[in-house]
């Protein structure tokens, strides 16, 4: 009896605690269902409208291959291509160097005889006269009128080829002799720059810069001022500087005494700022200060010459501007901090010759005489060494002691020039520059400067217009006729623009494969092409954009902290600057893509070299995942040609793209060859190639005289084996380094006058890209021509329930095809992608597209090409943009990218997205695509991707019908009050849950405890990704003038002050662009024999640097985003969490379930916590160093670099030369009447203080 009471004891024991255990499992186990059945939906309903399988059989039909890469080879391809674009920009300005010195020694000048020119701001354009300012109205005559037409090929701008057009700064008379001169003689420059134009239809803007300030520009146009004022100088722009002085060490130094308060110390910011702004990356720099003792204007530059990147110019002004003057001056301390700070960098550099050295003193006066001083410090080897140049700049009215100024300039071959007031700062600042190049001068070389990142500022018409980044190419021109004895001078600085994308139009892509790139490196290790390159915020150019660095583009996943750099990177880095040719494999990277809101860990090898004859080395970058692999196709047009079968029937339709930015064929001029789009240009090359005269040429064909390199380099020790049986040498044999002859040749070569013209209607082809585009077309276009049909009900079912409008293609190529089901884009035409309309082959595909409401689908493949079609209705209703507009990237676009990435954990698998934050929920739709990899001998590659869209309401609406209680579950609760339910994606965003509005958040901010767990399991892993491109709000903390006028007592005194400040303003701006006639300012050394009017100034002085901070909210900072990764291997390859997850945040529990076939996890939540949560997010977050910007980067300062070749420094014939300032000084006009009443506000201001 006991024993059986035991029993039942146990009995019901067991009978209470097993619906517990039942429910929790059953729980889980309903999840897995949920996701389950979900998945196998969503998979079924992707397959069956993408026509995925009948694609990927498609490239097995037509003998697609899958073949290693040779990256080398492609390297080499690449490098030819930009090597010979480059060698015909070059030669184009080597040419206009040759004629400008030839013009210029053979023009004699007549004062008497009254010239005419093309003004690029004064001329009438088509009629329109333009208002001239009352100080040049009566010359109205010698601008000539011109005639524009737009042009396609100049950005669409109004210009004339037949000409060129003279820009002249705002401070200089063109009636006066030596821009006079400059304008006459360089008018016959016009016939060289129509040649080289002729030769080479893709140059850009030819110009030839003239030391008097005057640039003629070809093809001729309307300077693009608007309504801002024209400061442009080409004496201070980048091009002109390096082409004229190559690099420079320059130490500023700036006397901060009590004397230099006011308008001197005005003065003497603007001196810095203007020699500052001649500066460029290649040029090291610092600025001390120095009264009682010496100061650095920046004490985290200490010691230290700095690159004059932007970001740090920046910096300099702003502590410039900080320094208040006091005390008395003792200039000895700062000279030889000077002298000791440019001899250490020569010795870290082991300084030969072609170091450029100088110290810039800025003073109002000297106490005594520095010779022995300097002479201890800068004469070597018996006083037949000076290294560091020494300019001197005399500032303010009151001159005294000029010969002990002067001599400090003339004895260490420099220049003094004395700066009286601000209309004499941007010349005083030049004089430099010529200094600097007479050794270059003298030695009678043409080095060809190319210079970093730039934007094309000045030929924007169109405020919403992009700019466009360029380098430039420059050389310098010399006057063959002048006198040693005096001084020479450079006759110019001749130069082209070559825009960044048409370099990256020659890094064949589609070669290169998805998440492949090409980019290209600057001897100081700065990105010139990069797609990680940002140069614009908000339609504006960042400060830094041509200065950032290779490693703040490329994150190594090694989980260092921001600004921490590994060996391995580093080392990268040296190699690319120095332009070894190599290879370096396995480098691990934190790959972010979509805007920098998602991230993939990959592994990347680099492959590089340099590229001839400039500072730049480019690099491939290949993932090793998928990037050795590509689909070979066979030789499509041949075979079609032969079977009569027209090419063009492959691209039928208007429902399909090609990649907007890559070249398949095109016209050499486009001006004369416009089309709407690049479909229609293609379609007319492809009709033709029937013709019997069409043949296959490249942009940029190989010379007679070139010869191809070989593609094996026969000193790879991976290519060439022992030879025990190698060849002896004979007693005649001999070697020669044909890279360094090549060189010689071109350098010694003054340019090709005879090269070849091309013809109106000449035109390349890259016939390999077209090749793949045939081909992908013919795979593609038969999936998208058969008339649409379900296969069963269930299709139709799930059709739909998901509501499924829209499906598309695209491919390595480039296409995009796509195709609306059952109904056609916009109801605007009867168009069709491909010929017959969408039907189902049964009613499971329909009931699977009804039920998800899929409305598009696509493919794009890896030539660029997309196709894409809607189902059953029309594209958005009213919007006028098809899928084609928005998505013709095809290998650039986010889900080609994300699906290619998601093959390496589920190769069934369809990745999911949907718009981040979108504005709206309303029509929402998802983006489903799918990796097509054609598999070859066991081998695949990727080869195209093909997709749909579907409506994110029915998703919704579809898995909460799915997630509800079940009859095999008694007790478990369906995704409702007490059950959250989240579908989440693999980077953690949200696609599905109760609320819409949390649509495209992650999932982190919703959930922070359920995450947290998360990623305690390992379930997802944060990657930081650091943005050092990025832009912060400037927070400046201060009392404003109202602030200062209400809590102080002299409240009359604080109003006064403020109409005084914007008294000088306005004078200041009256001063800059006077209507009135100009002041002529003669100065005159002792060597100097010029006329009076020799010399000719506008006043003038840029105010933007001084109102910047006003002007500009954004400042450089560094940003920091925790993304995340999704670790799905746990749950396809291992168990999973088959229970339930408990958190830390008190009893909160949840479920996470992959769902299968997909991207995609289940998380259901058992919500029965109410405390606070934590919230995780990936929106970034500026790092706070604990240096003020940019001091954190000091650290890429010191990394290496490679100096420039082709500087000079000395010259035996320099020391003949004896012009080195002046000493006396004759004003024509004195002082002008606003400077003196400036000087008064100045004083005035100084005592309410």
């Amino acid at each position: 009896m006991y024993f059986i009471s035991k029993l039942v004891i146990c009995f019901y024991i067991i009978l209470i605690a097993f619906p517990i255990i039942i429910n929790s499992i059953s729980q889980g186990q309903l999840v897995d269902k949920w996701a389950k059945r979900l998945g196998k939906e969503l998979n079924s309903l992707g397959l069956f409208i993408t026509k995925a399988q009948e694609i990927e059989d498609r490239y097995r039909f037509n003998n697609a291959q899958v073949q290693k890469k040779d990256p080398k080879k492609i390297l080499n391809e690449i490098l030819g291509n930009v090597t010979k674009m480059l060698s015909k920009k070059m030669d184009a300005i080597k040419c206009i160097a040759r004629a400008a010195e030839d013009e210029a020694d053979s023009f004699k000048y007549n004062s008497s005889t009254n010239f005419t020119y093309h003004s690029s701001k004064y001329s009438s354009a088509n009629g329109i006269e333009v208002e001239l300012p009352e100080s040049i109205i009566e010359n109205k005559n010698m601008y000539e009128p011109m005639e524009f037409n737009v042009d396609s090929h100049f950005y669409n701008l109004s210009v004339n080829t037949s000409y060129s057009s003279v820009h002249v700064p705002t401070n200089i008379y063109d009636g006066f002799k030596e821009p006079a001169t400059a304008i006459q003689w360089s008018e016959s420059l016009d016939e060289v720059f129509r040649k080289n134009y002729e030769s080479d239809p893709a140059l850009s803007w030819q110009y030839f810069g003239s030391s008097t300030g005057i640039m003629r520009n070809y093809p001729a146009m309307r300077w693009a001022a608007g309504d801002e004022k024209d400061d442009f100088d080409c004496r201070v722009r980048t091009w002109y500087i390096e082409a004229a002085t190559c690099t420079k060490d320059i130490v500023i130094l700036l006397d901060s005494s009590g004397s230099m308060l006011g308008m001197n110390k005005h003065i003497a910011s603007m001196t810095i700022y203007t020699i500052l702004q001649t500066l460029s990356n290649n040029d090291y720099v610092n600025i001390l200060n120095y009264s009682v003792s010496v100061n650095y204007t920046v004490p985290c530059f200490e010691k230290k010459l700095v690159q004059a990147t932007p970001e740090n110019i920046e910096i300099f002004k702003q502590s410039v501007n900080n320094i208040i003057p006091q005390g008395k001056s003792f200039a000895e301390k700062g000279l030889i901090e000077s002298f000791h700070l440019l001899a250490s960098y020569r010795e870290i550099r082991n300084c030969t010759d072609e170091c450029s050295q100088a110290i810039m003193l800025i003073t109002d006066g000297v106490a005594q005489n520095y010779s022995e001083l300097i002479k201890k410090y800068n004469c070597f080897d018996n006083d037949t060494i000076q290294p560091v140049r020494i300019f001197t700049y005399l500032i303010g009215k009151e001159i005294n002691k000029i010969d002990e100024i002067a001599s400090i300039a003339c004895k260490n071959r420099g220049y003094f020039t004395i700066v009286t007031n601000l209309e004499t700062v941007t010349e005083a600042v030049f004089k430099y520059v010529n200094v600097i190049a007479r050794p270059l001068i003298l030695h009678k070389k043409y080095p060809i400067s190319w210079t970093h990142t730039s934007l094309d500022t000045h030929t924007r018409t169109n405020p919403n217009e992009t700019y466009r980044l360029l380098t430039s190419a420059a050389i310098p021109v010399y006057n063959k006729s002048e006198d040693l004895e005096d001084d020479i001078h450079l006759l110019g600085v001749a130069g082209t623009d070559v825009t960044i994308s048409s370099i990256r139009q020659l890094t064949f892509p589609y070669k290169l494969g998805v998440n492949a790139h090409g980019f290209i490196v600057t001897n100081n290790g700065y990105v010139l092409m990069h797609p990680g390159l940002r140069p614009m915020f908000k339609k504006k150019p960042t400060p830094n954009y041509n200065s950032i660095d290779f490693t703040e583009v490329q994150q190594l996943d090694d989980g260092s902290e921001p600004r921490e750099l590994a060996q391995i990177l580093l080392d990268l880095r040296a190699d690319l600057i120095h332009g070894n040719k190599s290879v370096t494999k396995d480098i691990p990277l934190k790959y972010h893509y979509n805007n920098m809101q998602r991230v993939s860990r990959e592994k990347f090898d680099f492959y590089y070299q340099s590229i001839k004859r400039t500072p730049f080395t480019m690099a491939l970058a290949l993932p090793n995942r998928f990037g050795y692999y590509a689909v070979q196709v066979p030789d499509e047009i041949h075979k079609n040609k032969h079977a009569r079968v027209p090419i063009q029937s492959f691209f039928d339709g208007d429902n399909w793209k090609i990649h907007p930015e890559w070249i398949y064929c095109k016209y050499h001029y486009l001006e004369g060859h416009e089309f709407t789009n690049p479909e229609e240009e293609l379609r007319h090359f492809l009709g033709r190639m029937y013709n019997k005269n069409f043949t296959w040429t490249m942009q940029y064909s190989t010379d007679n005289n070139d010869e191809e390199d070989k593609n094996i380099d026969e000193d790879d020790p991976e290519t060439v084996e022992c030879d025990m049986d190698k060849k002896r040498l004979q007693e005649d044999d001999y070697y020669c380094d044909k890279e360094l002859i090549n060189m010689l040749v071109f350098d010694a070569k003054e340019c090709d006058m005879d090269k070849k013209r091309l013809q109106e209607d000449d035109y390349y082809c890259d016939k390999e890209l077209i090749n793949m585009l045939v081909f992908d077309a013919k795979s593609t276009l038969q999936a998208f021509k058969e008339p649409w049909t379900f296969k069963n009900d269930r299709e139709e079912l799930l059709f739909r329930r998901y509501n499924a409008t829209l499906r598309f293609v695209a491919t390595m190529s480039g296409l995009t095809r796509w195709e609306y089901i059952f109904g056609e884009a916009n109801g605007t035409s009867t168009k069709q992608a491909f010929k017959e309309p969408w039907t189902f082959k049964n009613d499971r595909e329909e009931l699977l597209f009804r039920r998800y409401n899929a409305t598009l689908r696509f493919v794009a493949t890896m030539s660029g090409l997309t196709r894409w079609e809607y189902i059953f209705g029309e594209a958005n209703g009213t919007s006028t943009k098809e899928f084609g507009d928005d998505h013709p990237r095809a290998i650039d676009e986010t889900w080609y990218k994300s699906a290619v990435l998601q093959h390496q954990y589920d190769i069934d698998s369809f990745v999911y997205s949907v718009p981040l934050q979108p504005s709206s929920t309303e029509d929402l739709l998802i983006t489903g695509s799918y990796a097509i990899f054609p598999k070859d001998a066991g081998i695949e590659a990727p080869a195209s991707v093909v997709g749909f869209q579907f409506s994110h309401s029915h998703l919704a609406k579809s898995f909460f019908d799915i997630a509800v209680t079940q009859m095999e579950c008694p007790g478990c609760q369906g995704c409702g009050n007490n059950l959250d339910c989240y579908i989440i994606d693999s980077s953690g965003y949200i696609l599905v849950s109760h609320d819409d509005i949390d649509t495209g958040t992650f999932f982190g901010k919703m959930e922070g405890c359920v995450f947290e767990s998360m990623l305690e399991l390992n379930i997802f892993d944060r990657v930081p990704v650091y943005d050092y491109q990025s832009l912060c709000y400037r927070m400046v903390l201060r009392v404003t003038k109202a602030d200062k006028c209400n809590f102080s007592w002299n409240g009359m005194s604080c109003i006064f002050n403020w109409i005084l400040e914007n008294i000088f303003w306005v004078i200041l701006n009256i001063n800059l662009y006077q209507t009135w006639h100009p002041i002529q300012y003669t100065v005159r050394s002792e060597t100097d024999n010029l006329e009076e009017e020799d010399v000719m100034l506008l006043p003038t002085i840029e105010t933007d640097d001084l109102e910047q901070n006003k002007t500009n909210p954004f400042v450089p900072c560094d940003h920091k985003r925790n993304l995340y990764v999704l670790n799905q291997n746990l749950f396809i390859n291992g168990v999973g969490f088959p229970g339930e997850i408990k958190t830390q945040c008190s009893t909160k529990r949840y479920f996470i379930k992959l769902i299968p076939r997909s991207n995609l996890i289940l998380v259901a939540i058992i919500f029965n916590y109410t405390g606070s949560e934590k919230q995780f997010s990936t929106e970034p977050e500026m790092v706070v160093y604990n240096e003020p910007y940019p001091c954190q980067k000091l650290q890429l300062n010191e990394l290496t670099r490679r100096r420039l070749s082709g500087c000079f420094n000395t010259h035996e014939d320099e020391e003949v030369i004896t012009a080195c300032g002046y000493v006396s000084a004759t004003l024509r006009c004195q002082i002008s009447f606003p400077t003196i009443l400036m000087s008064i506000l100045f004083s005035v201001k100084l005592l309410l203080y």
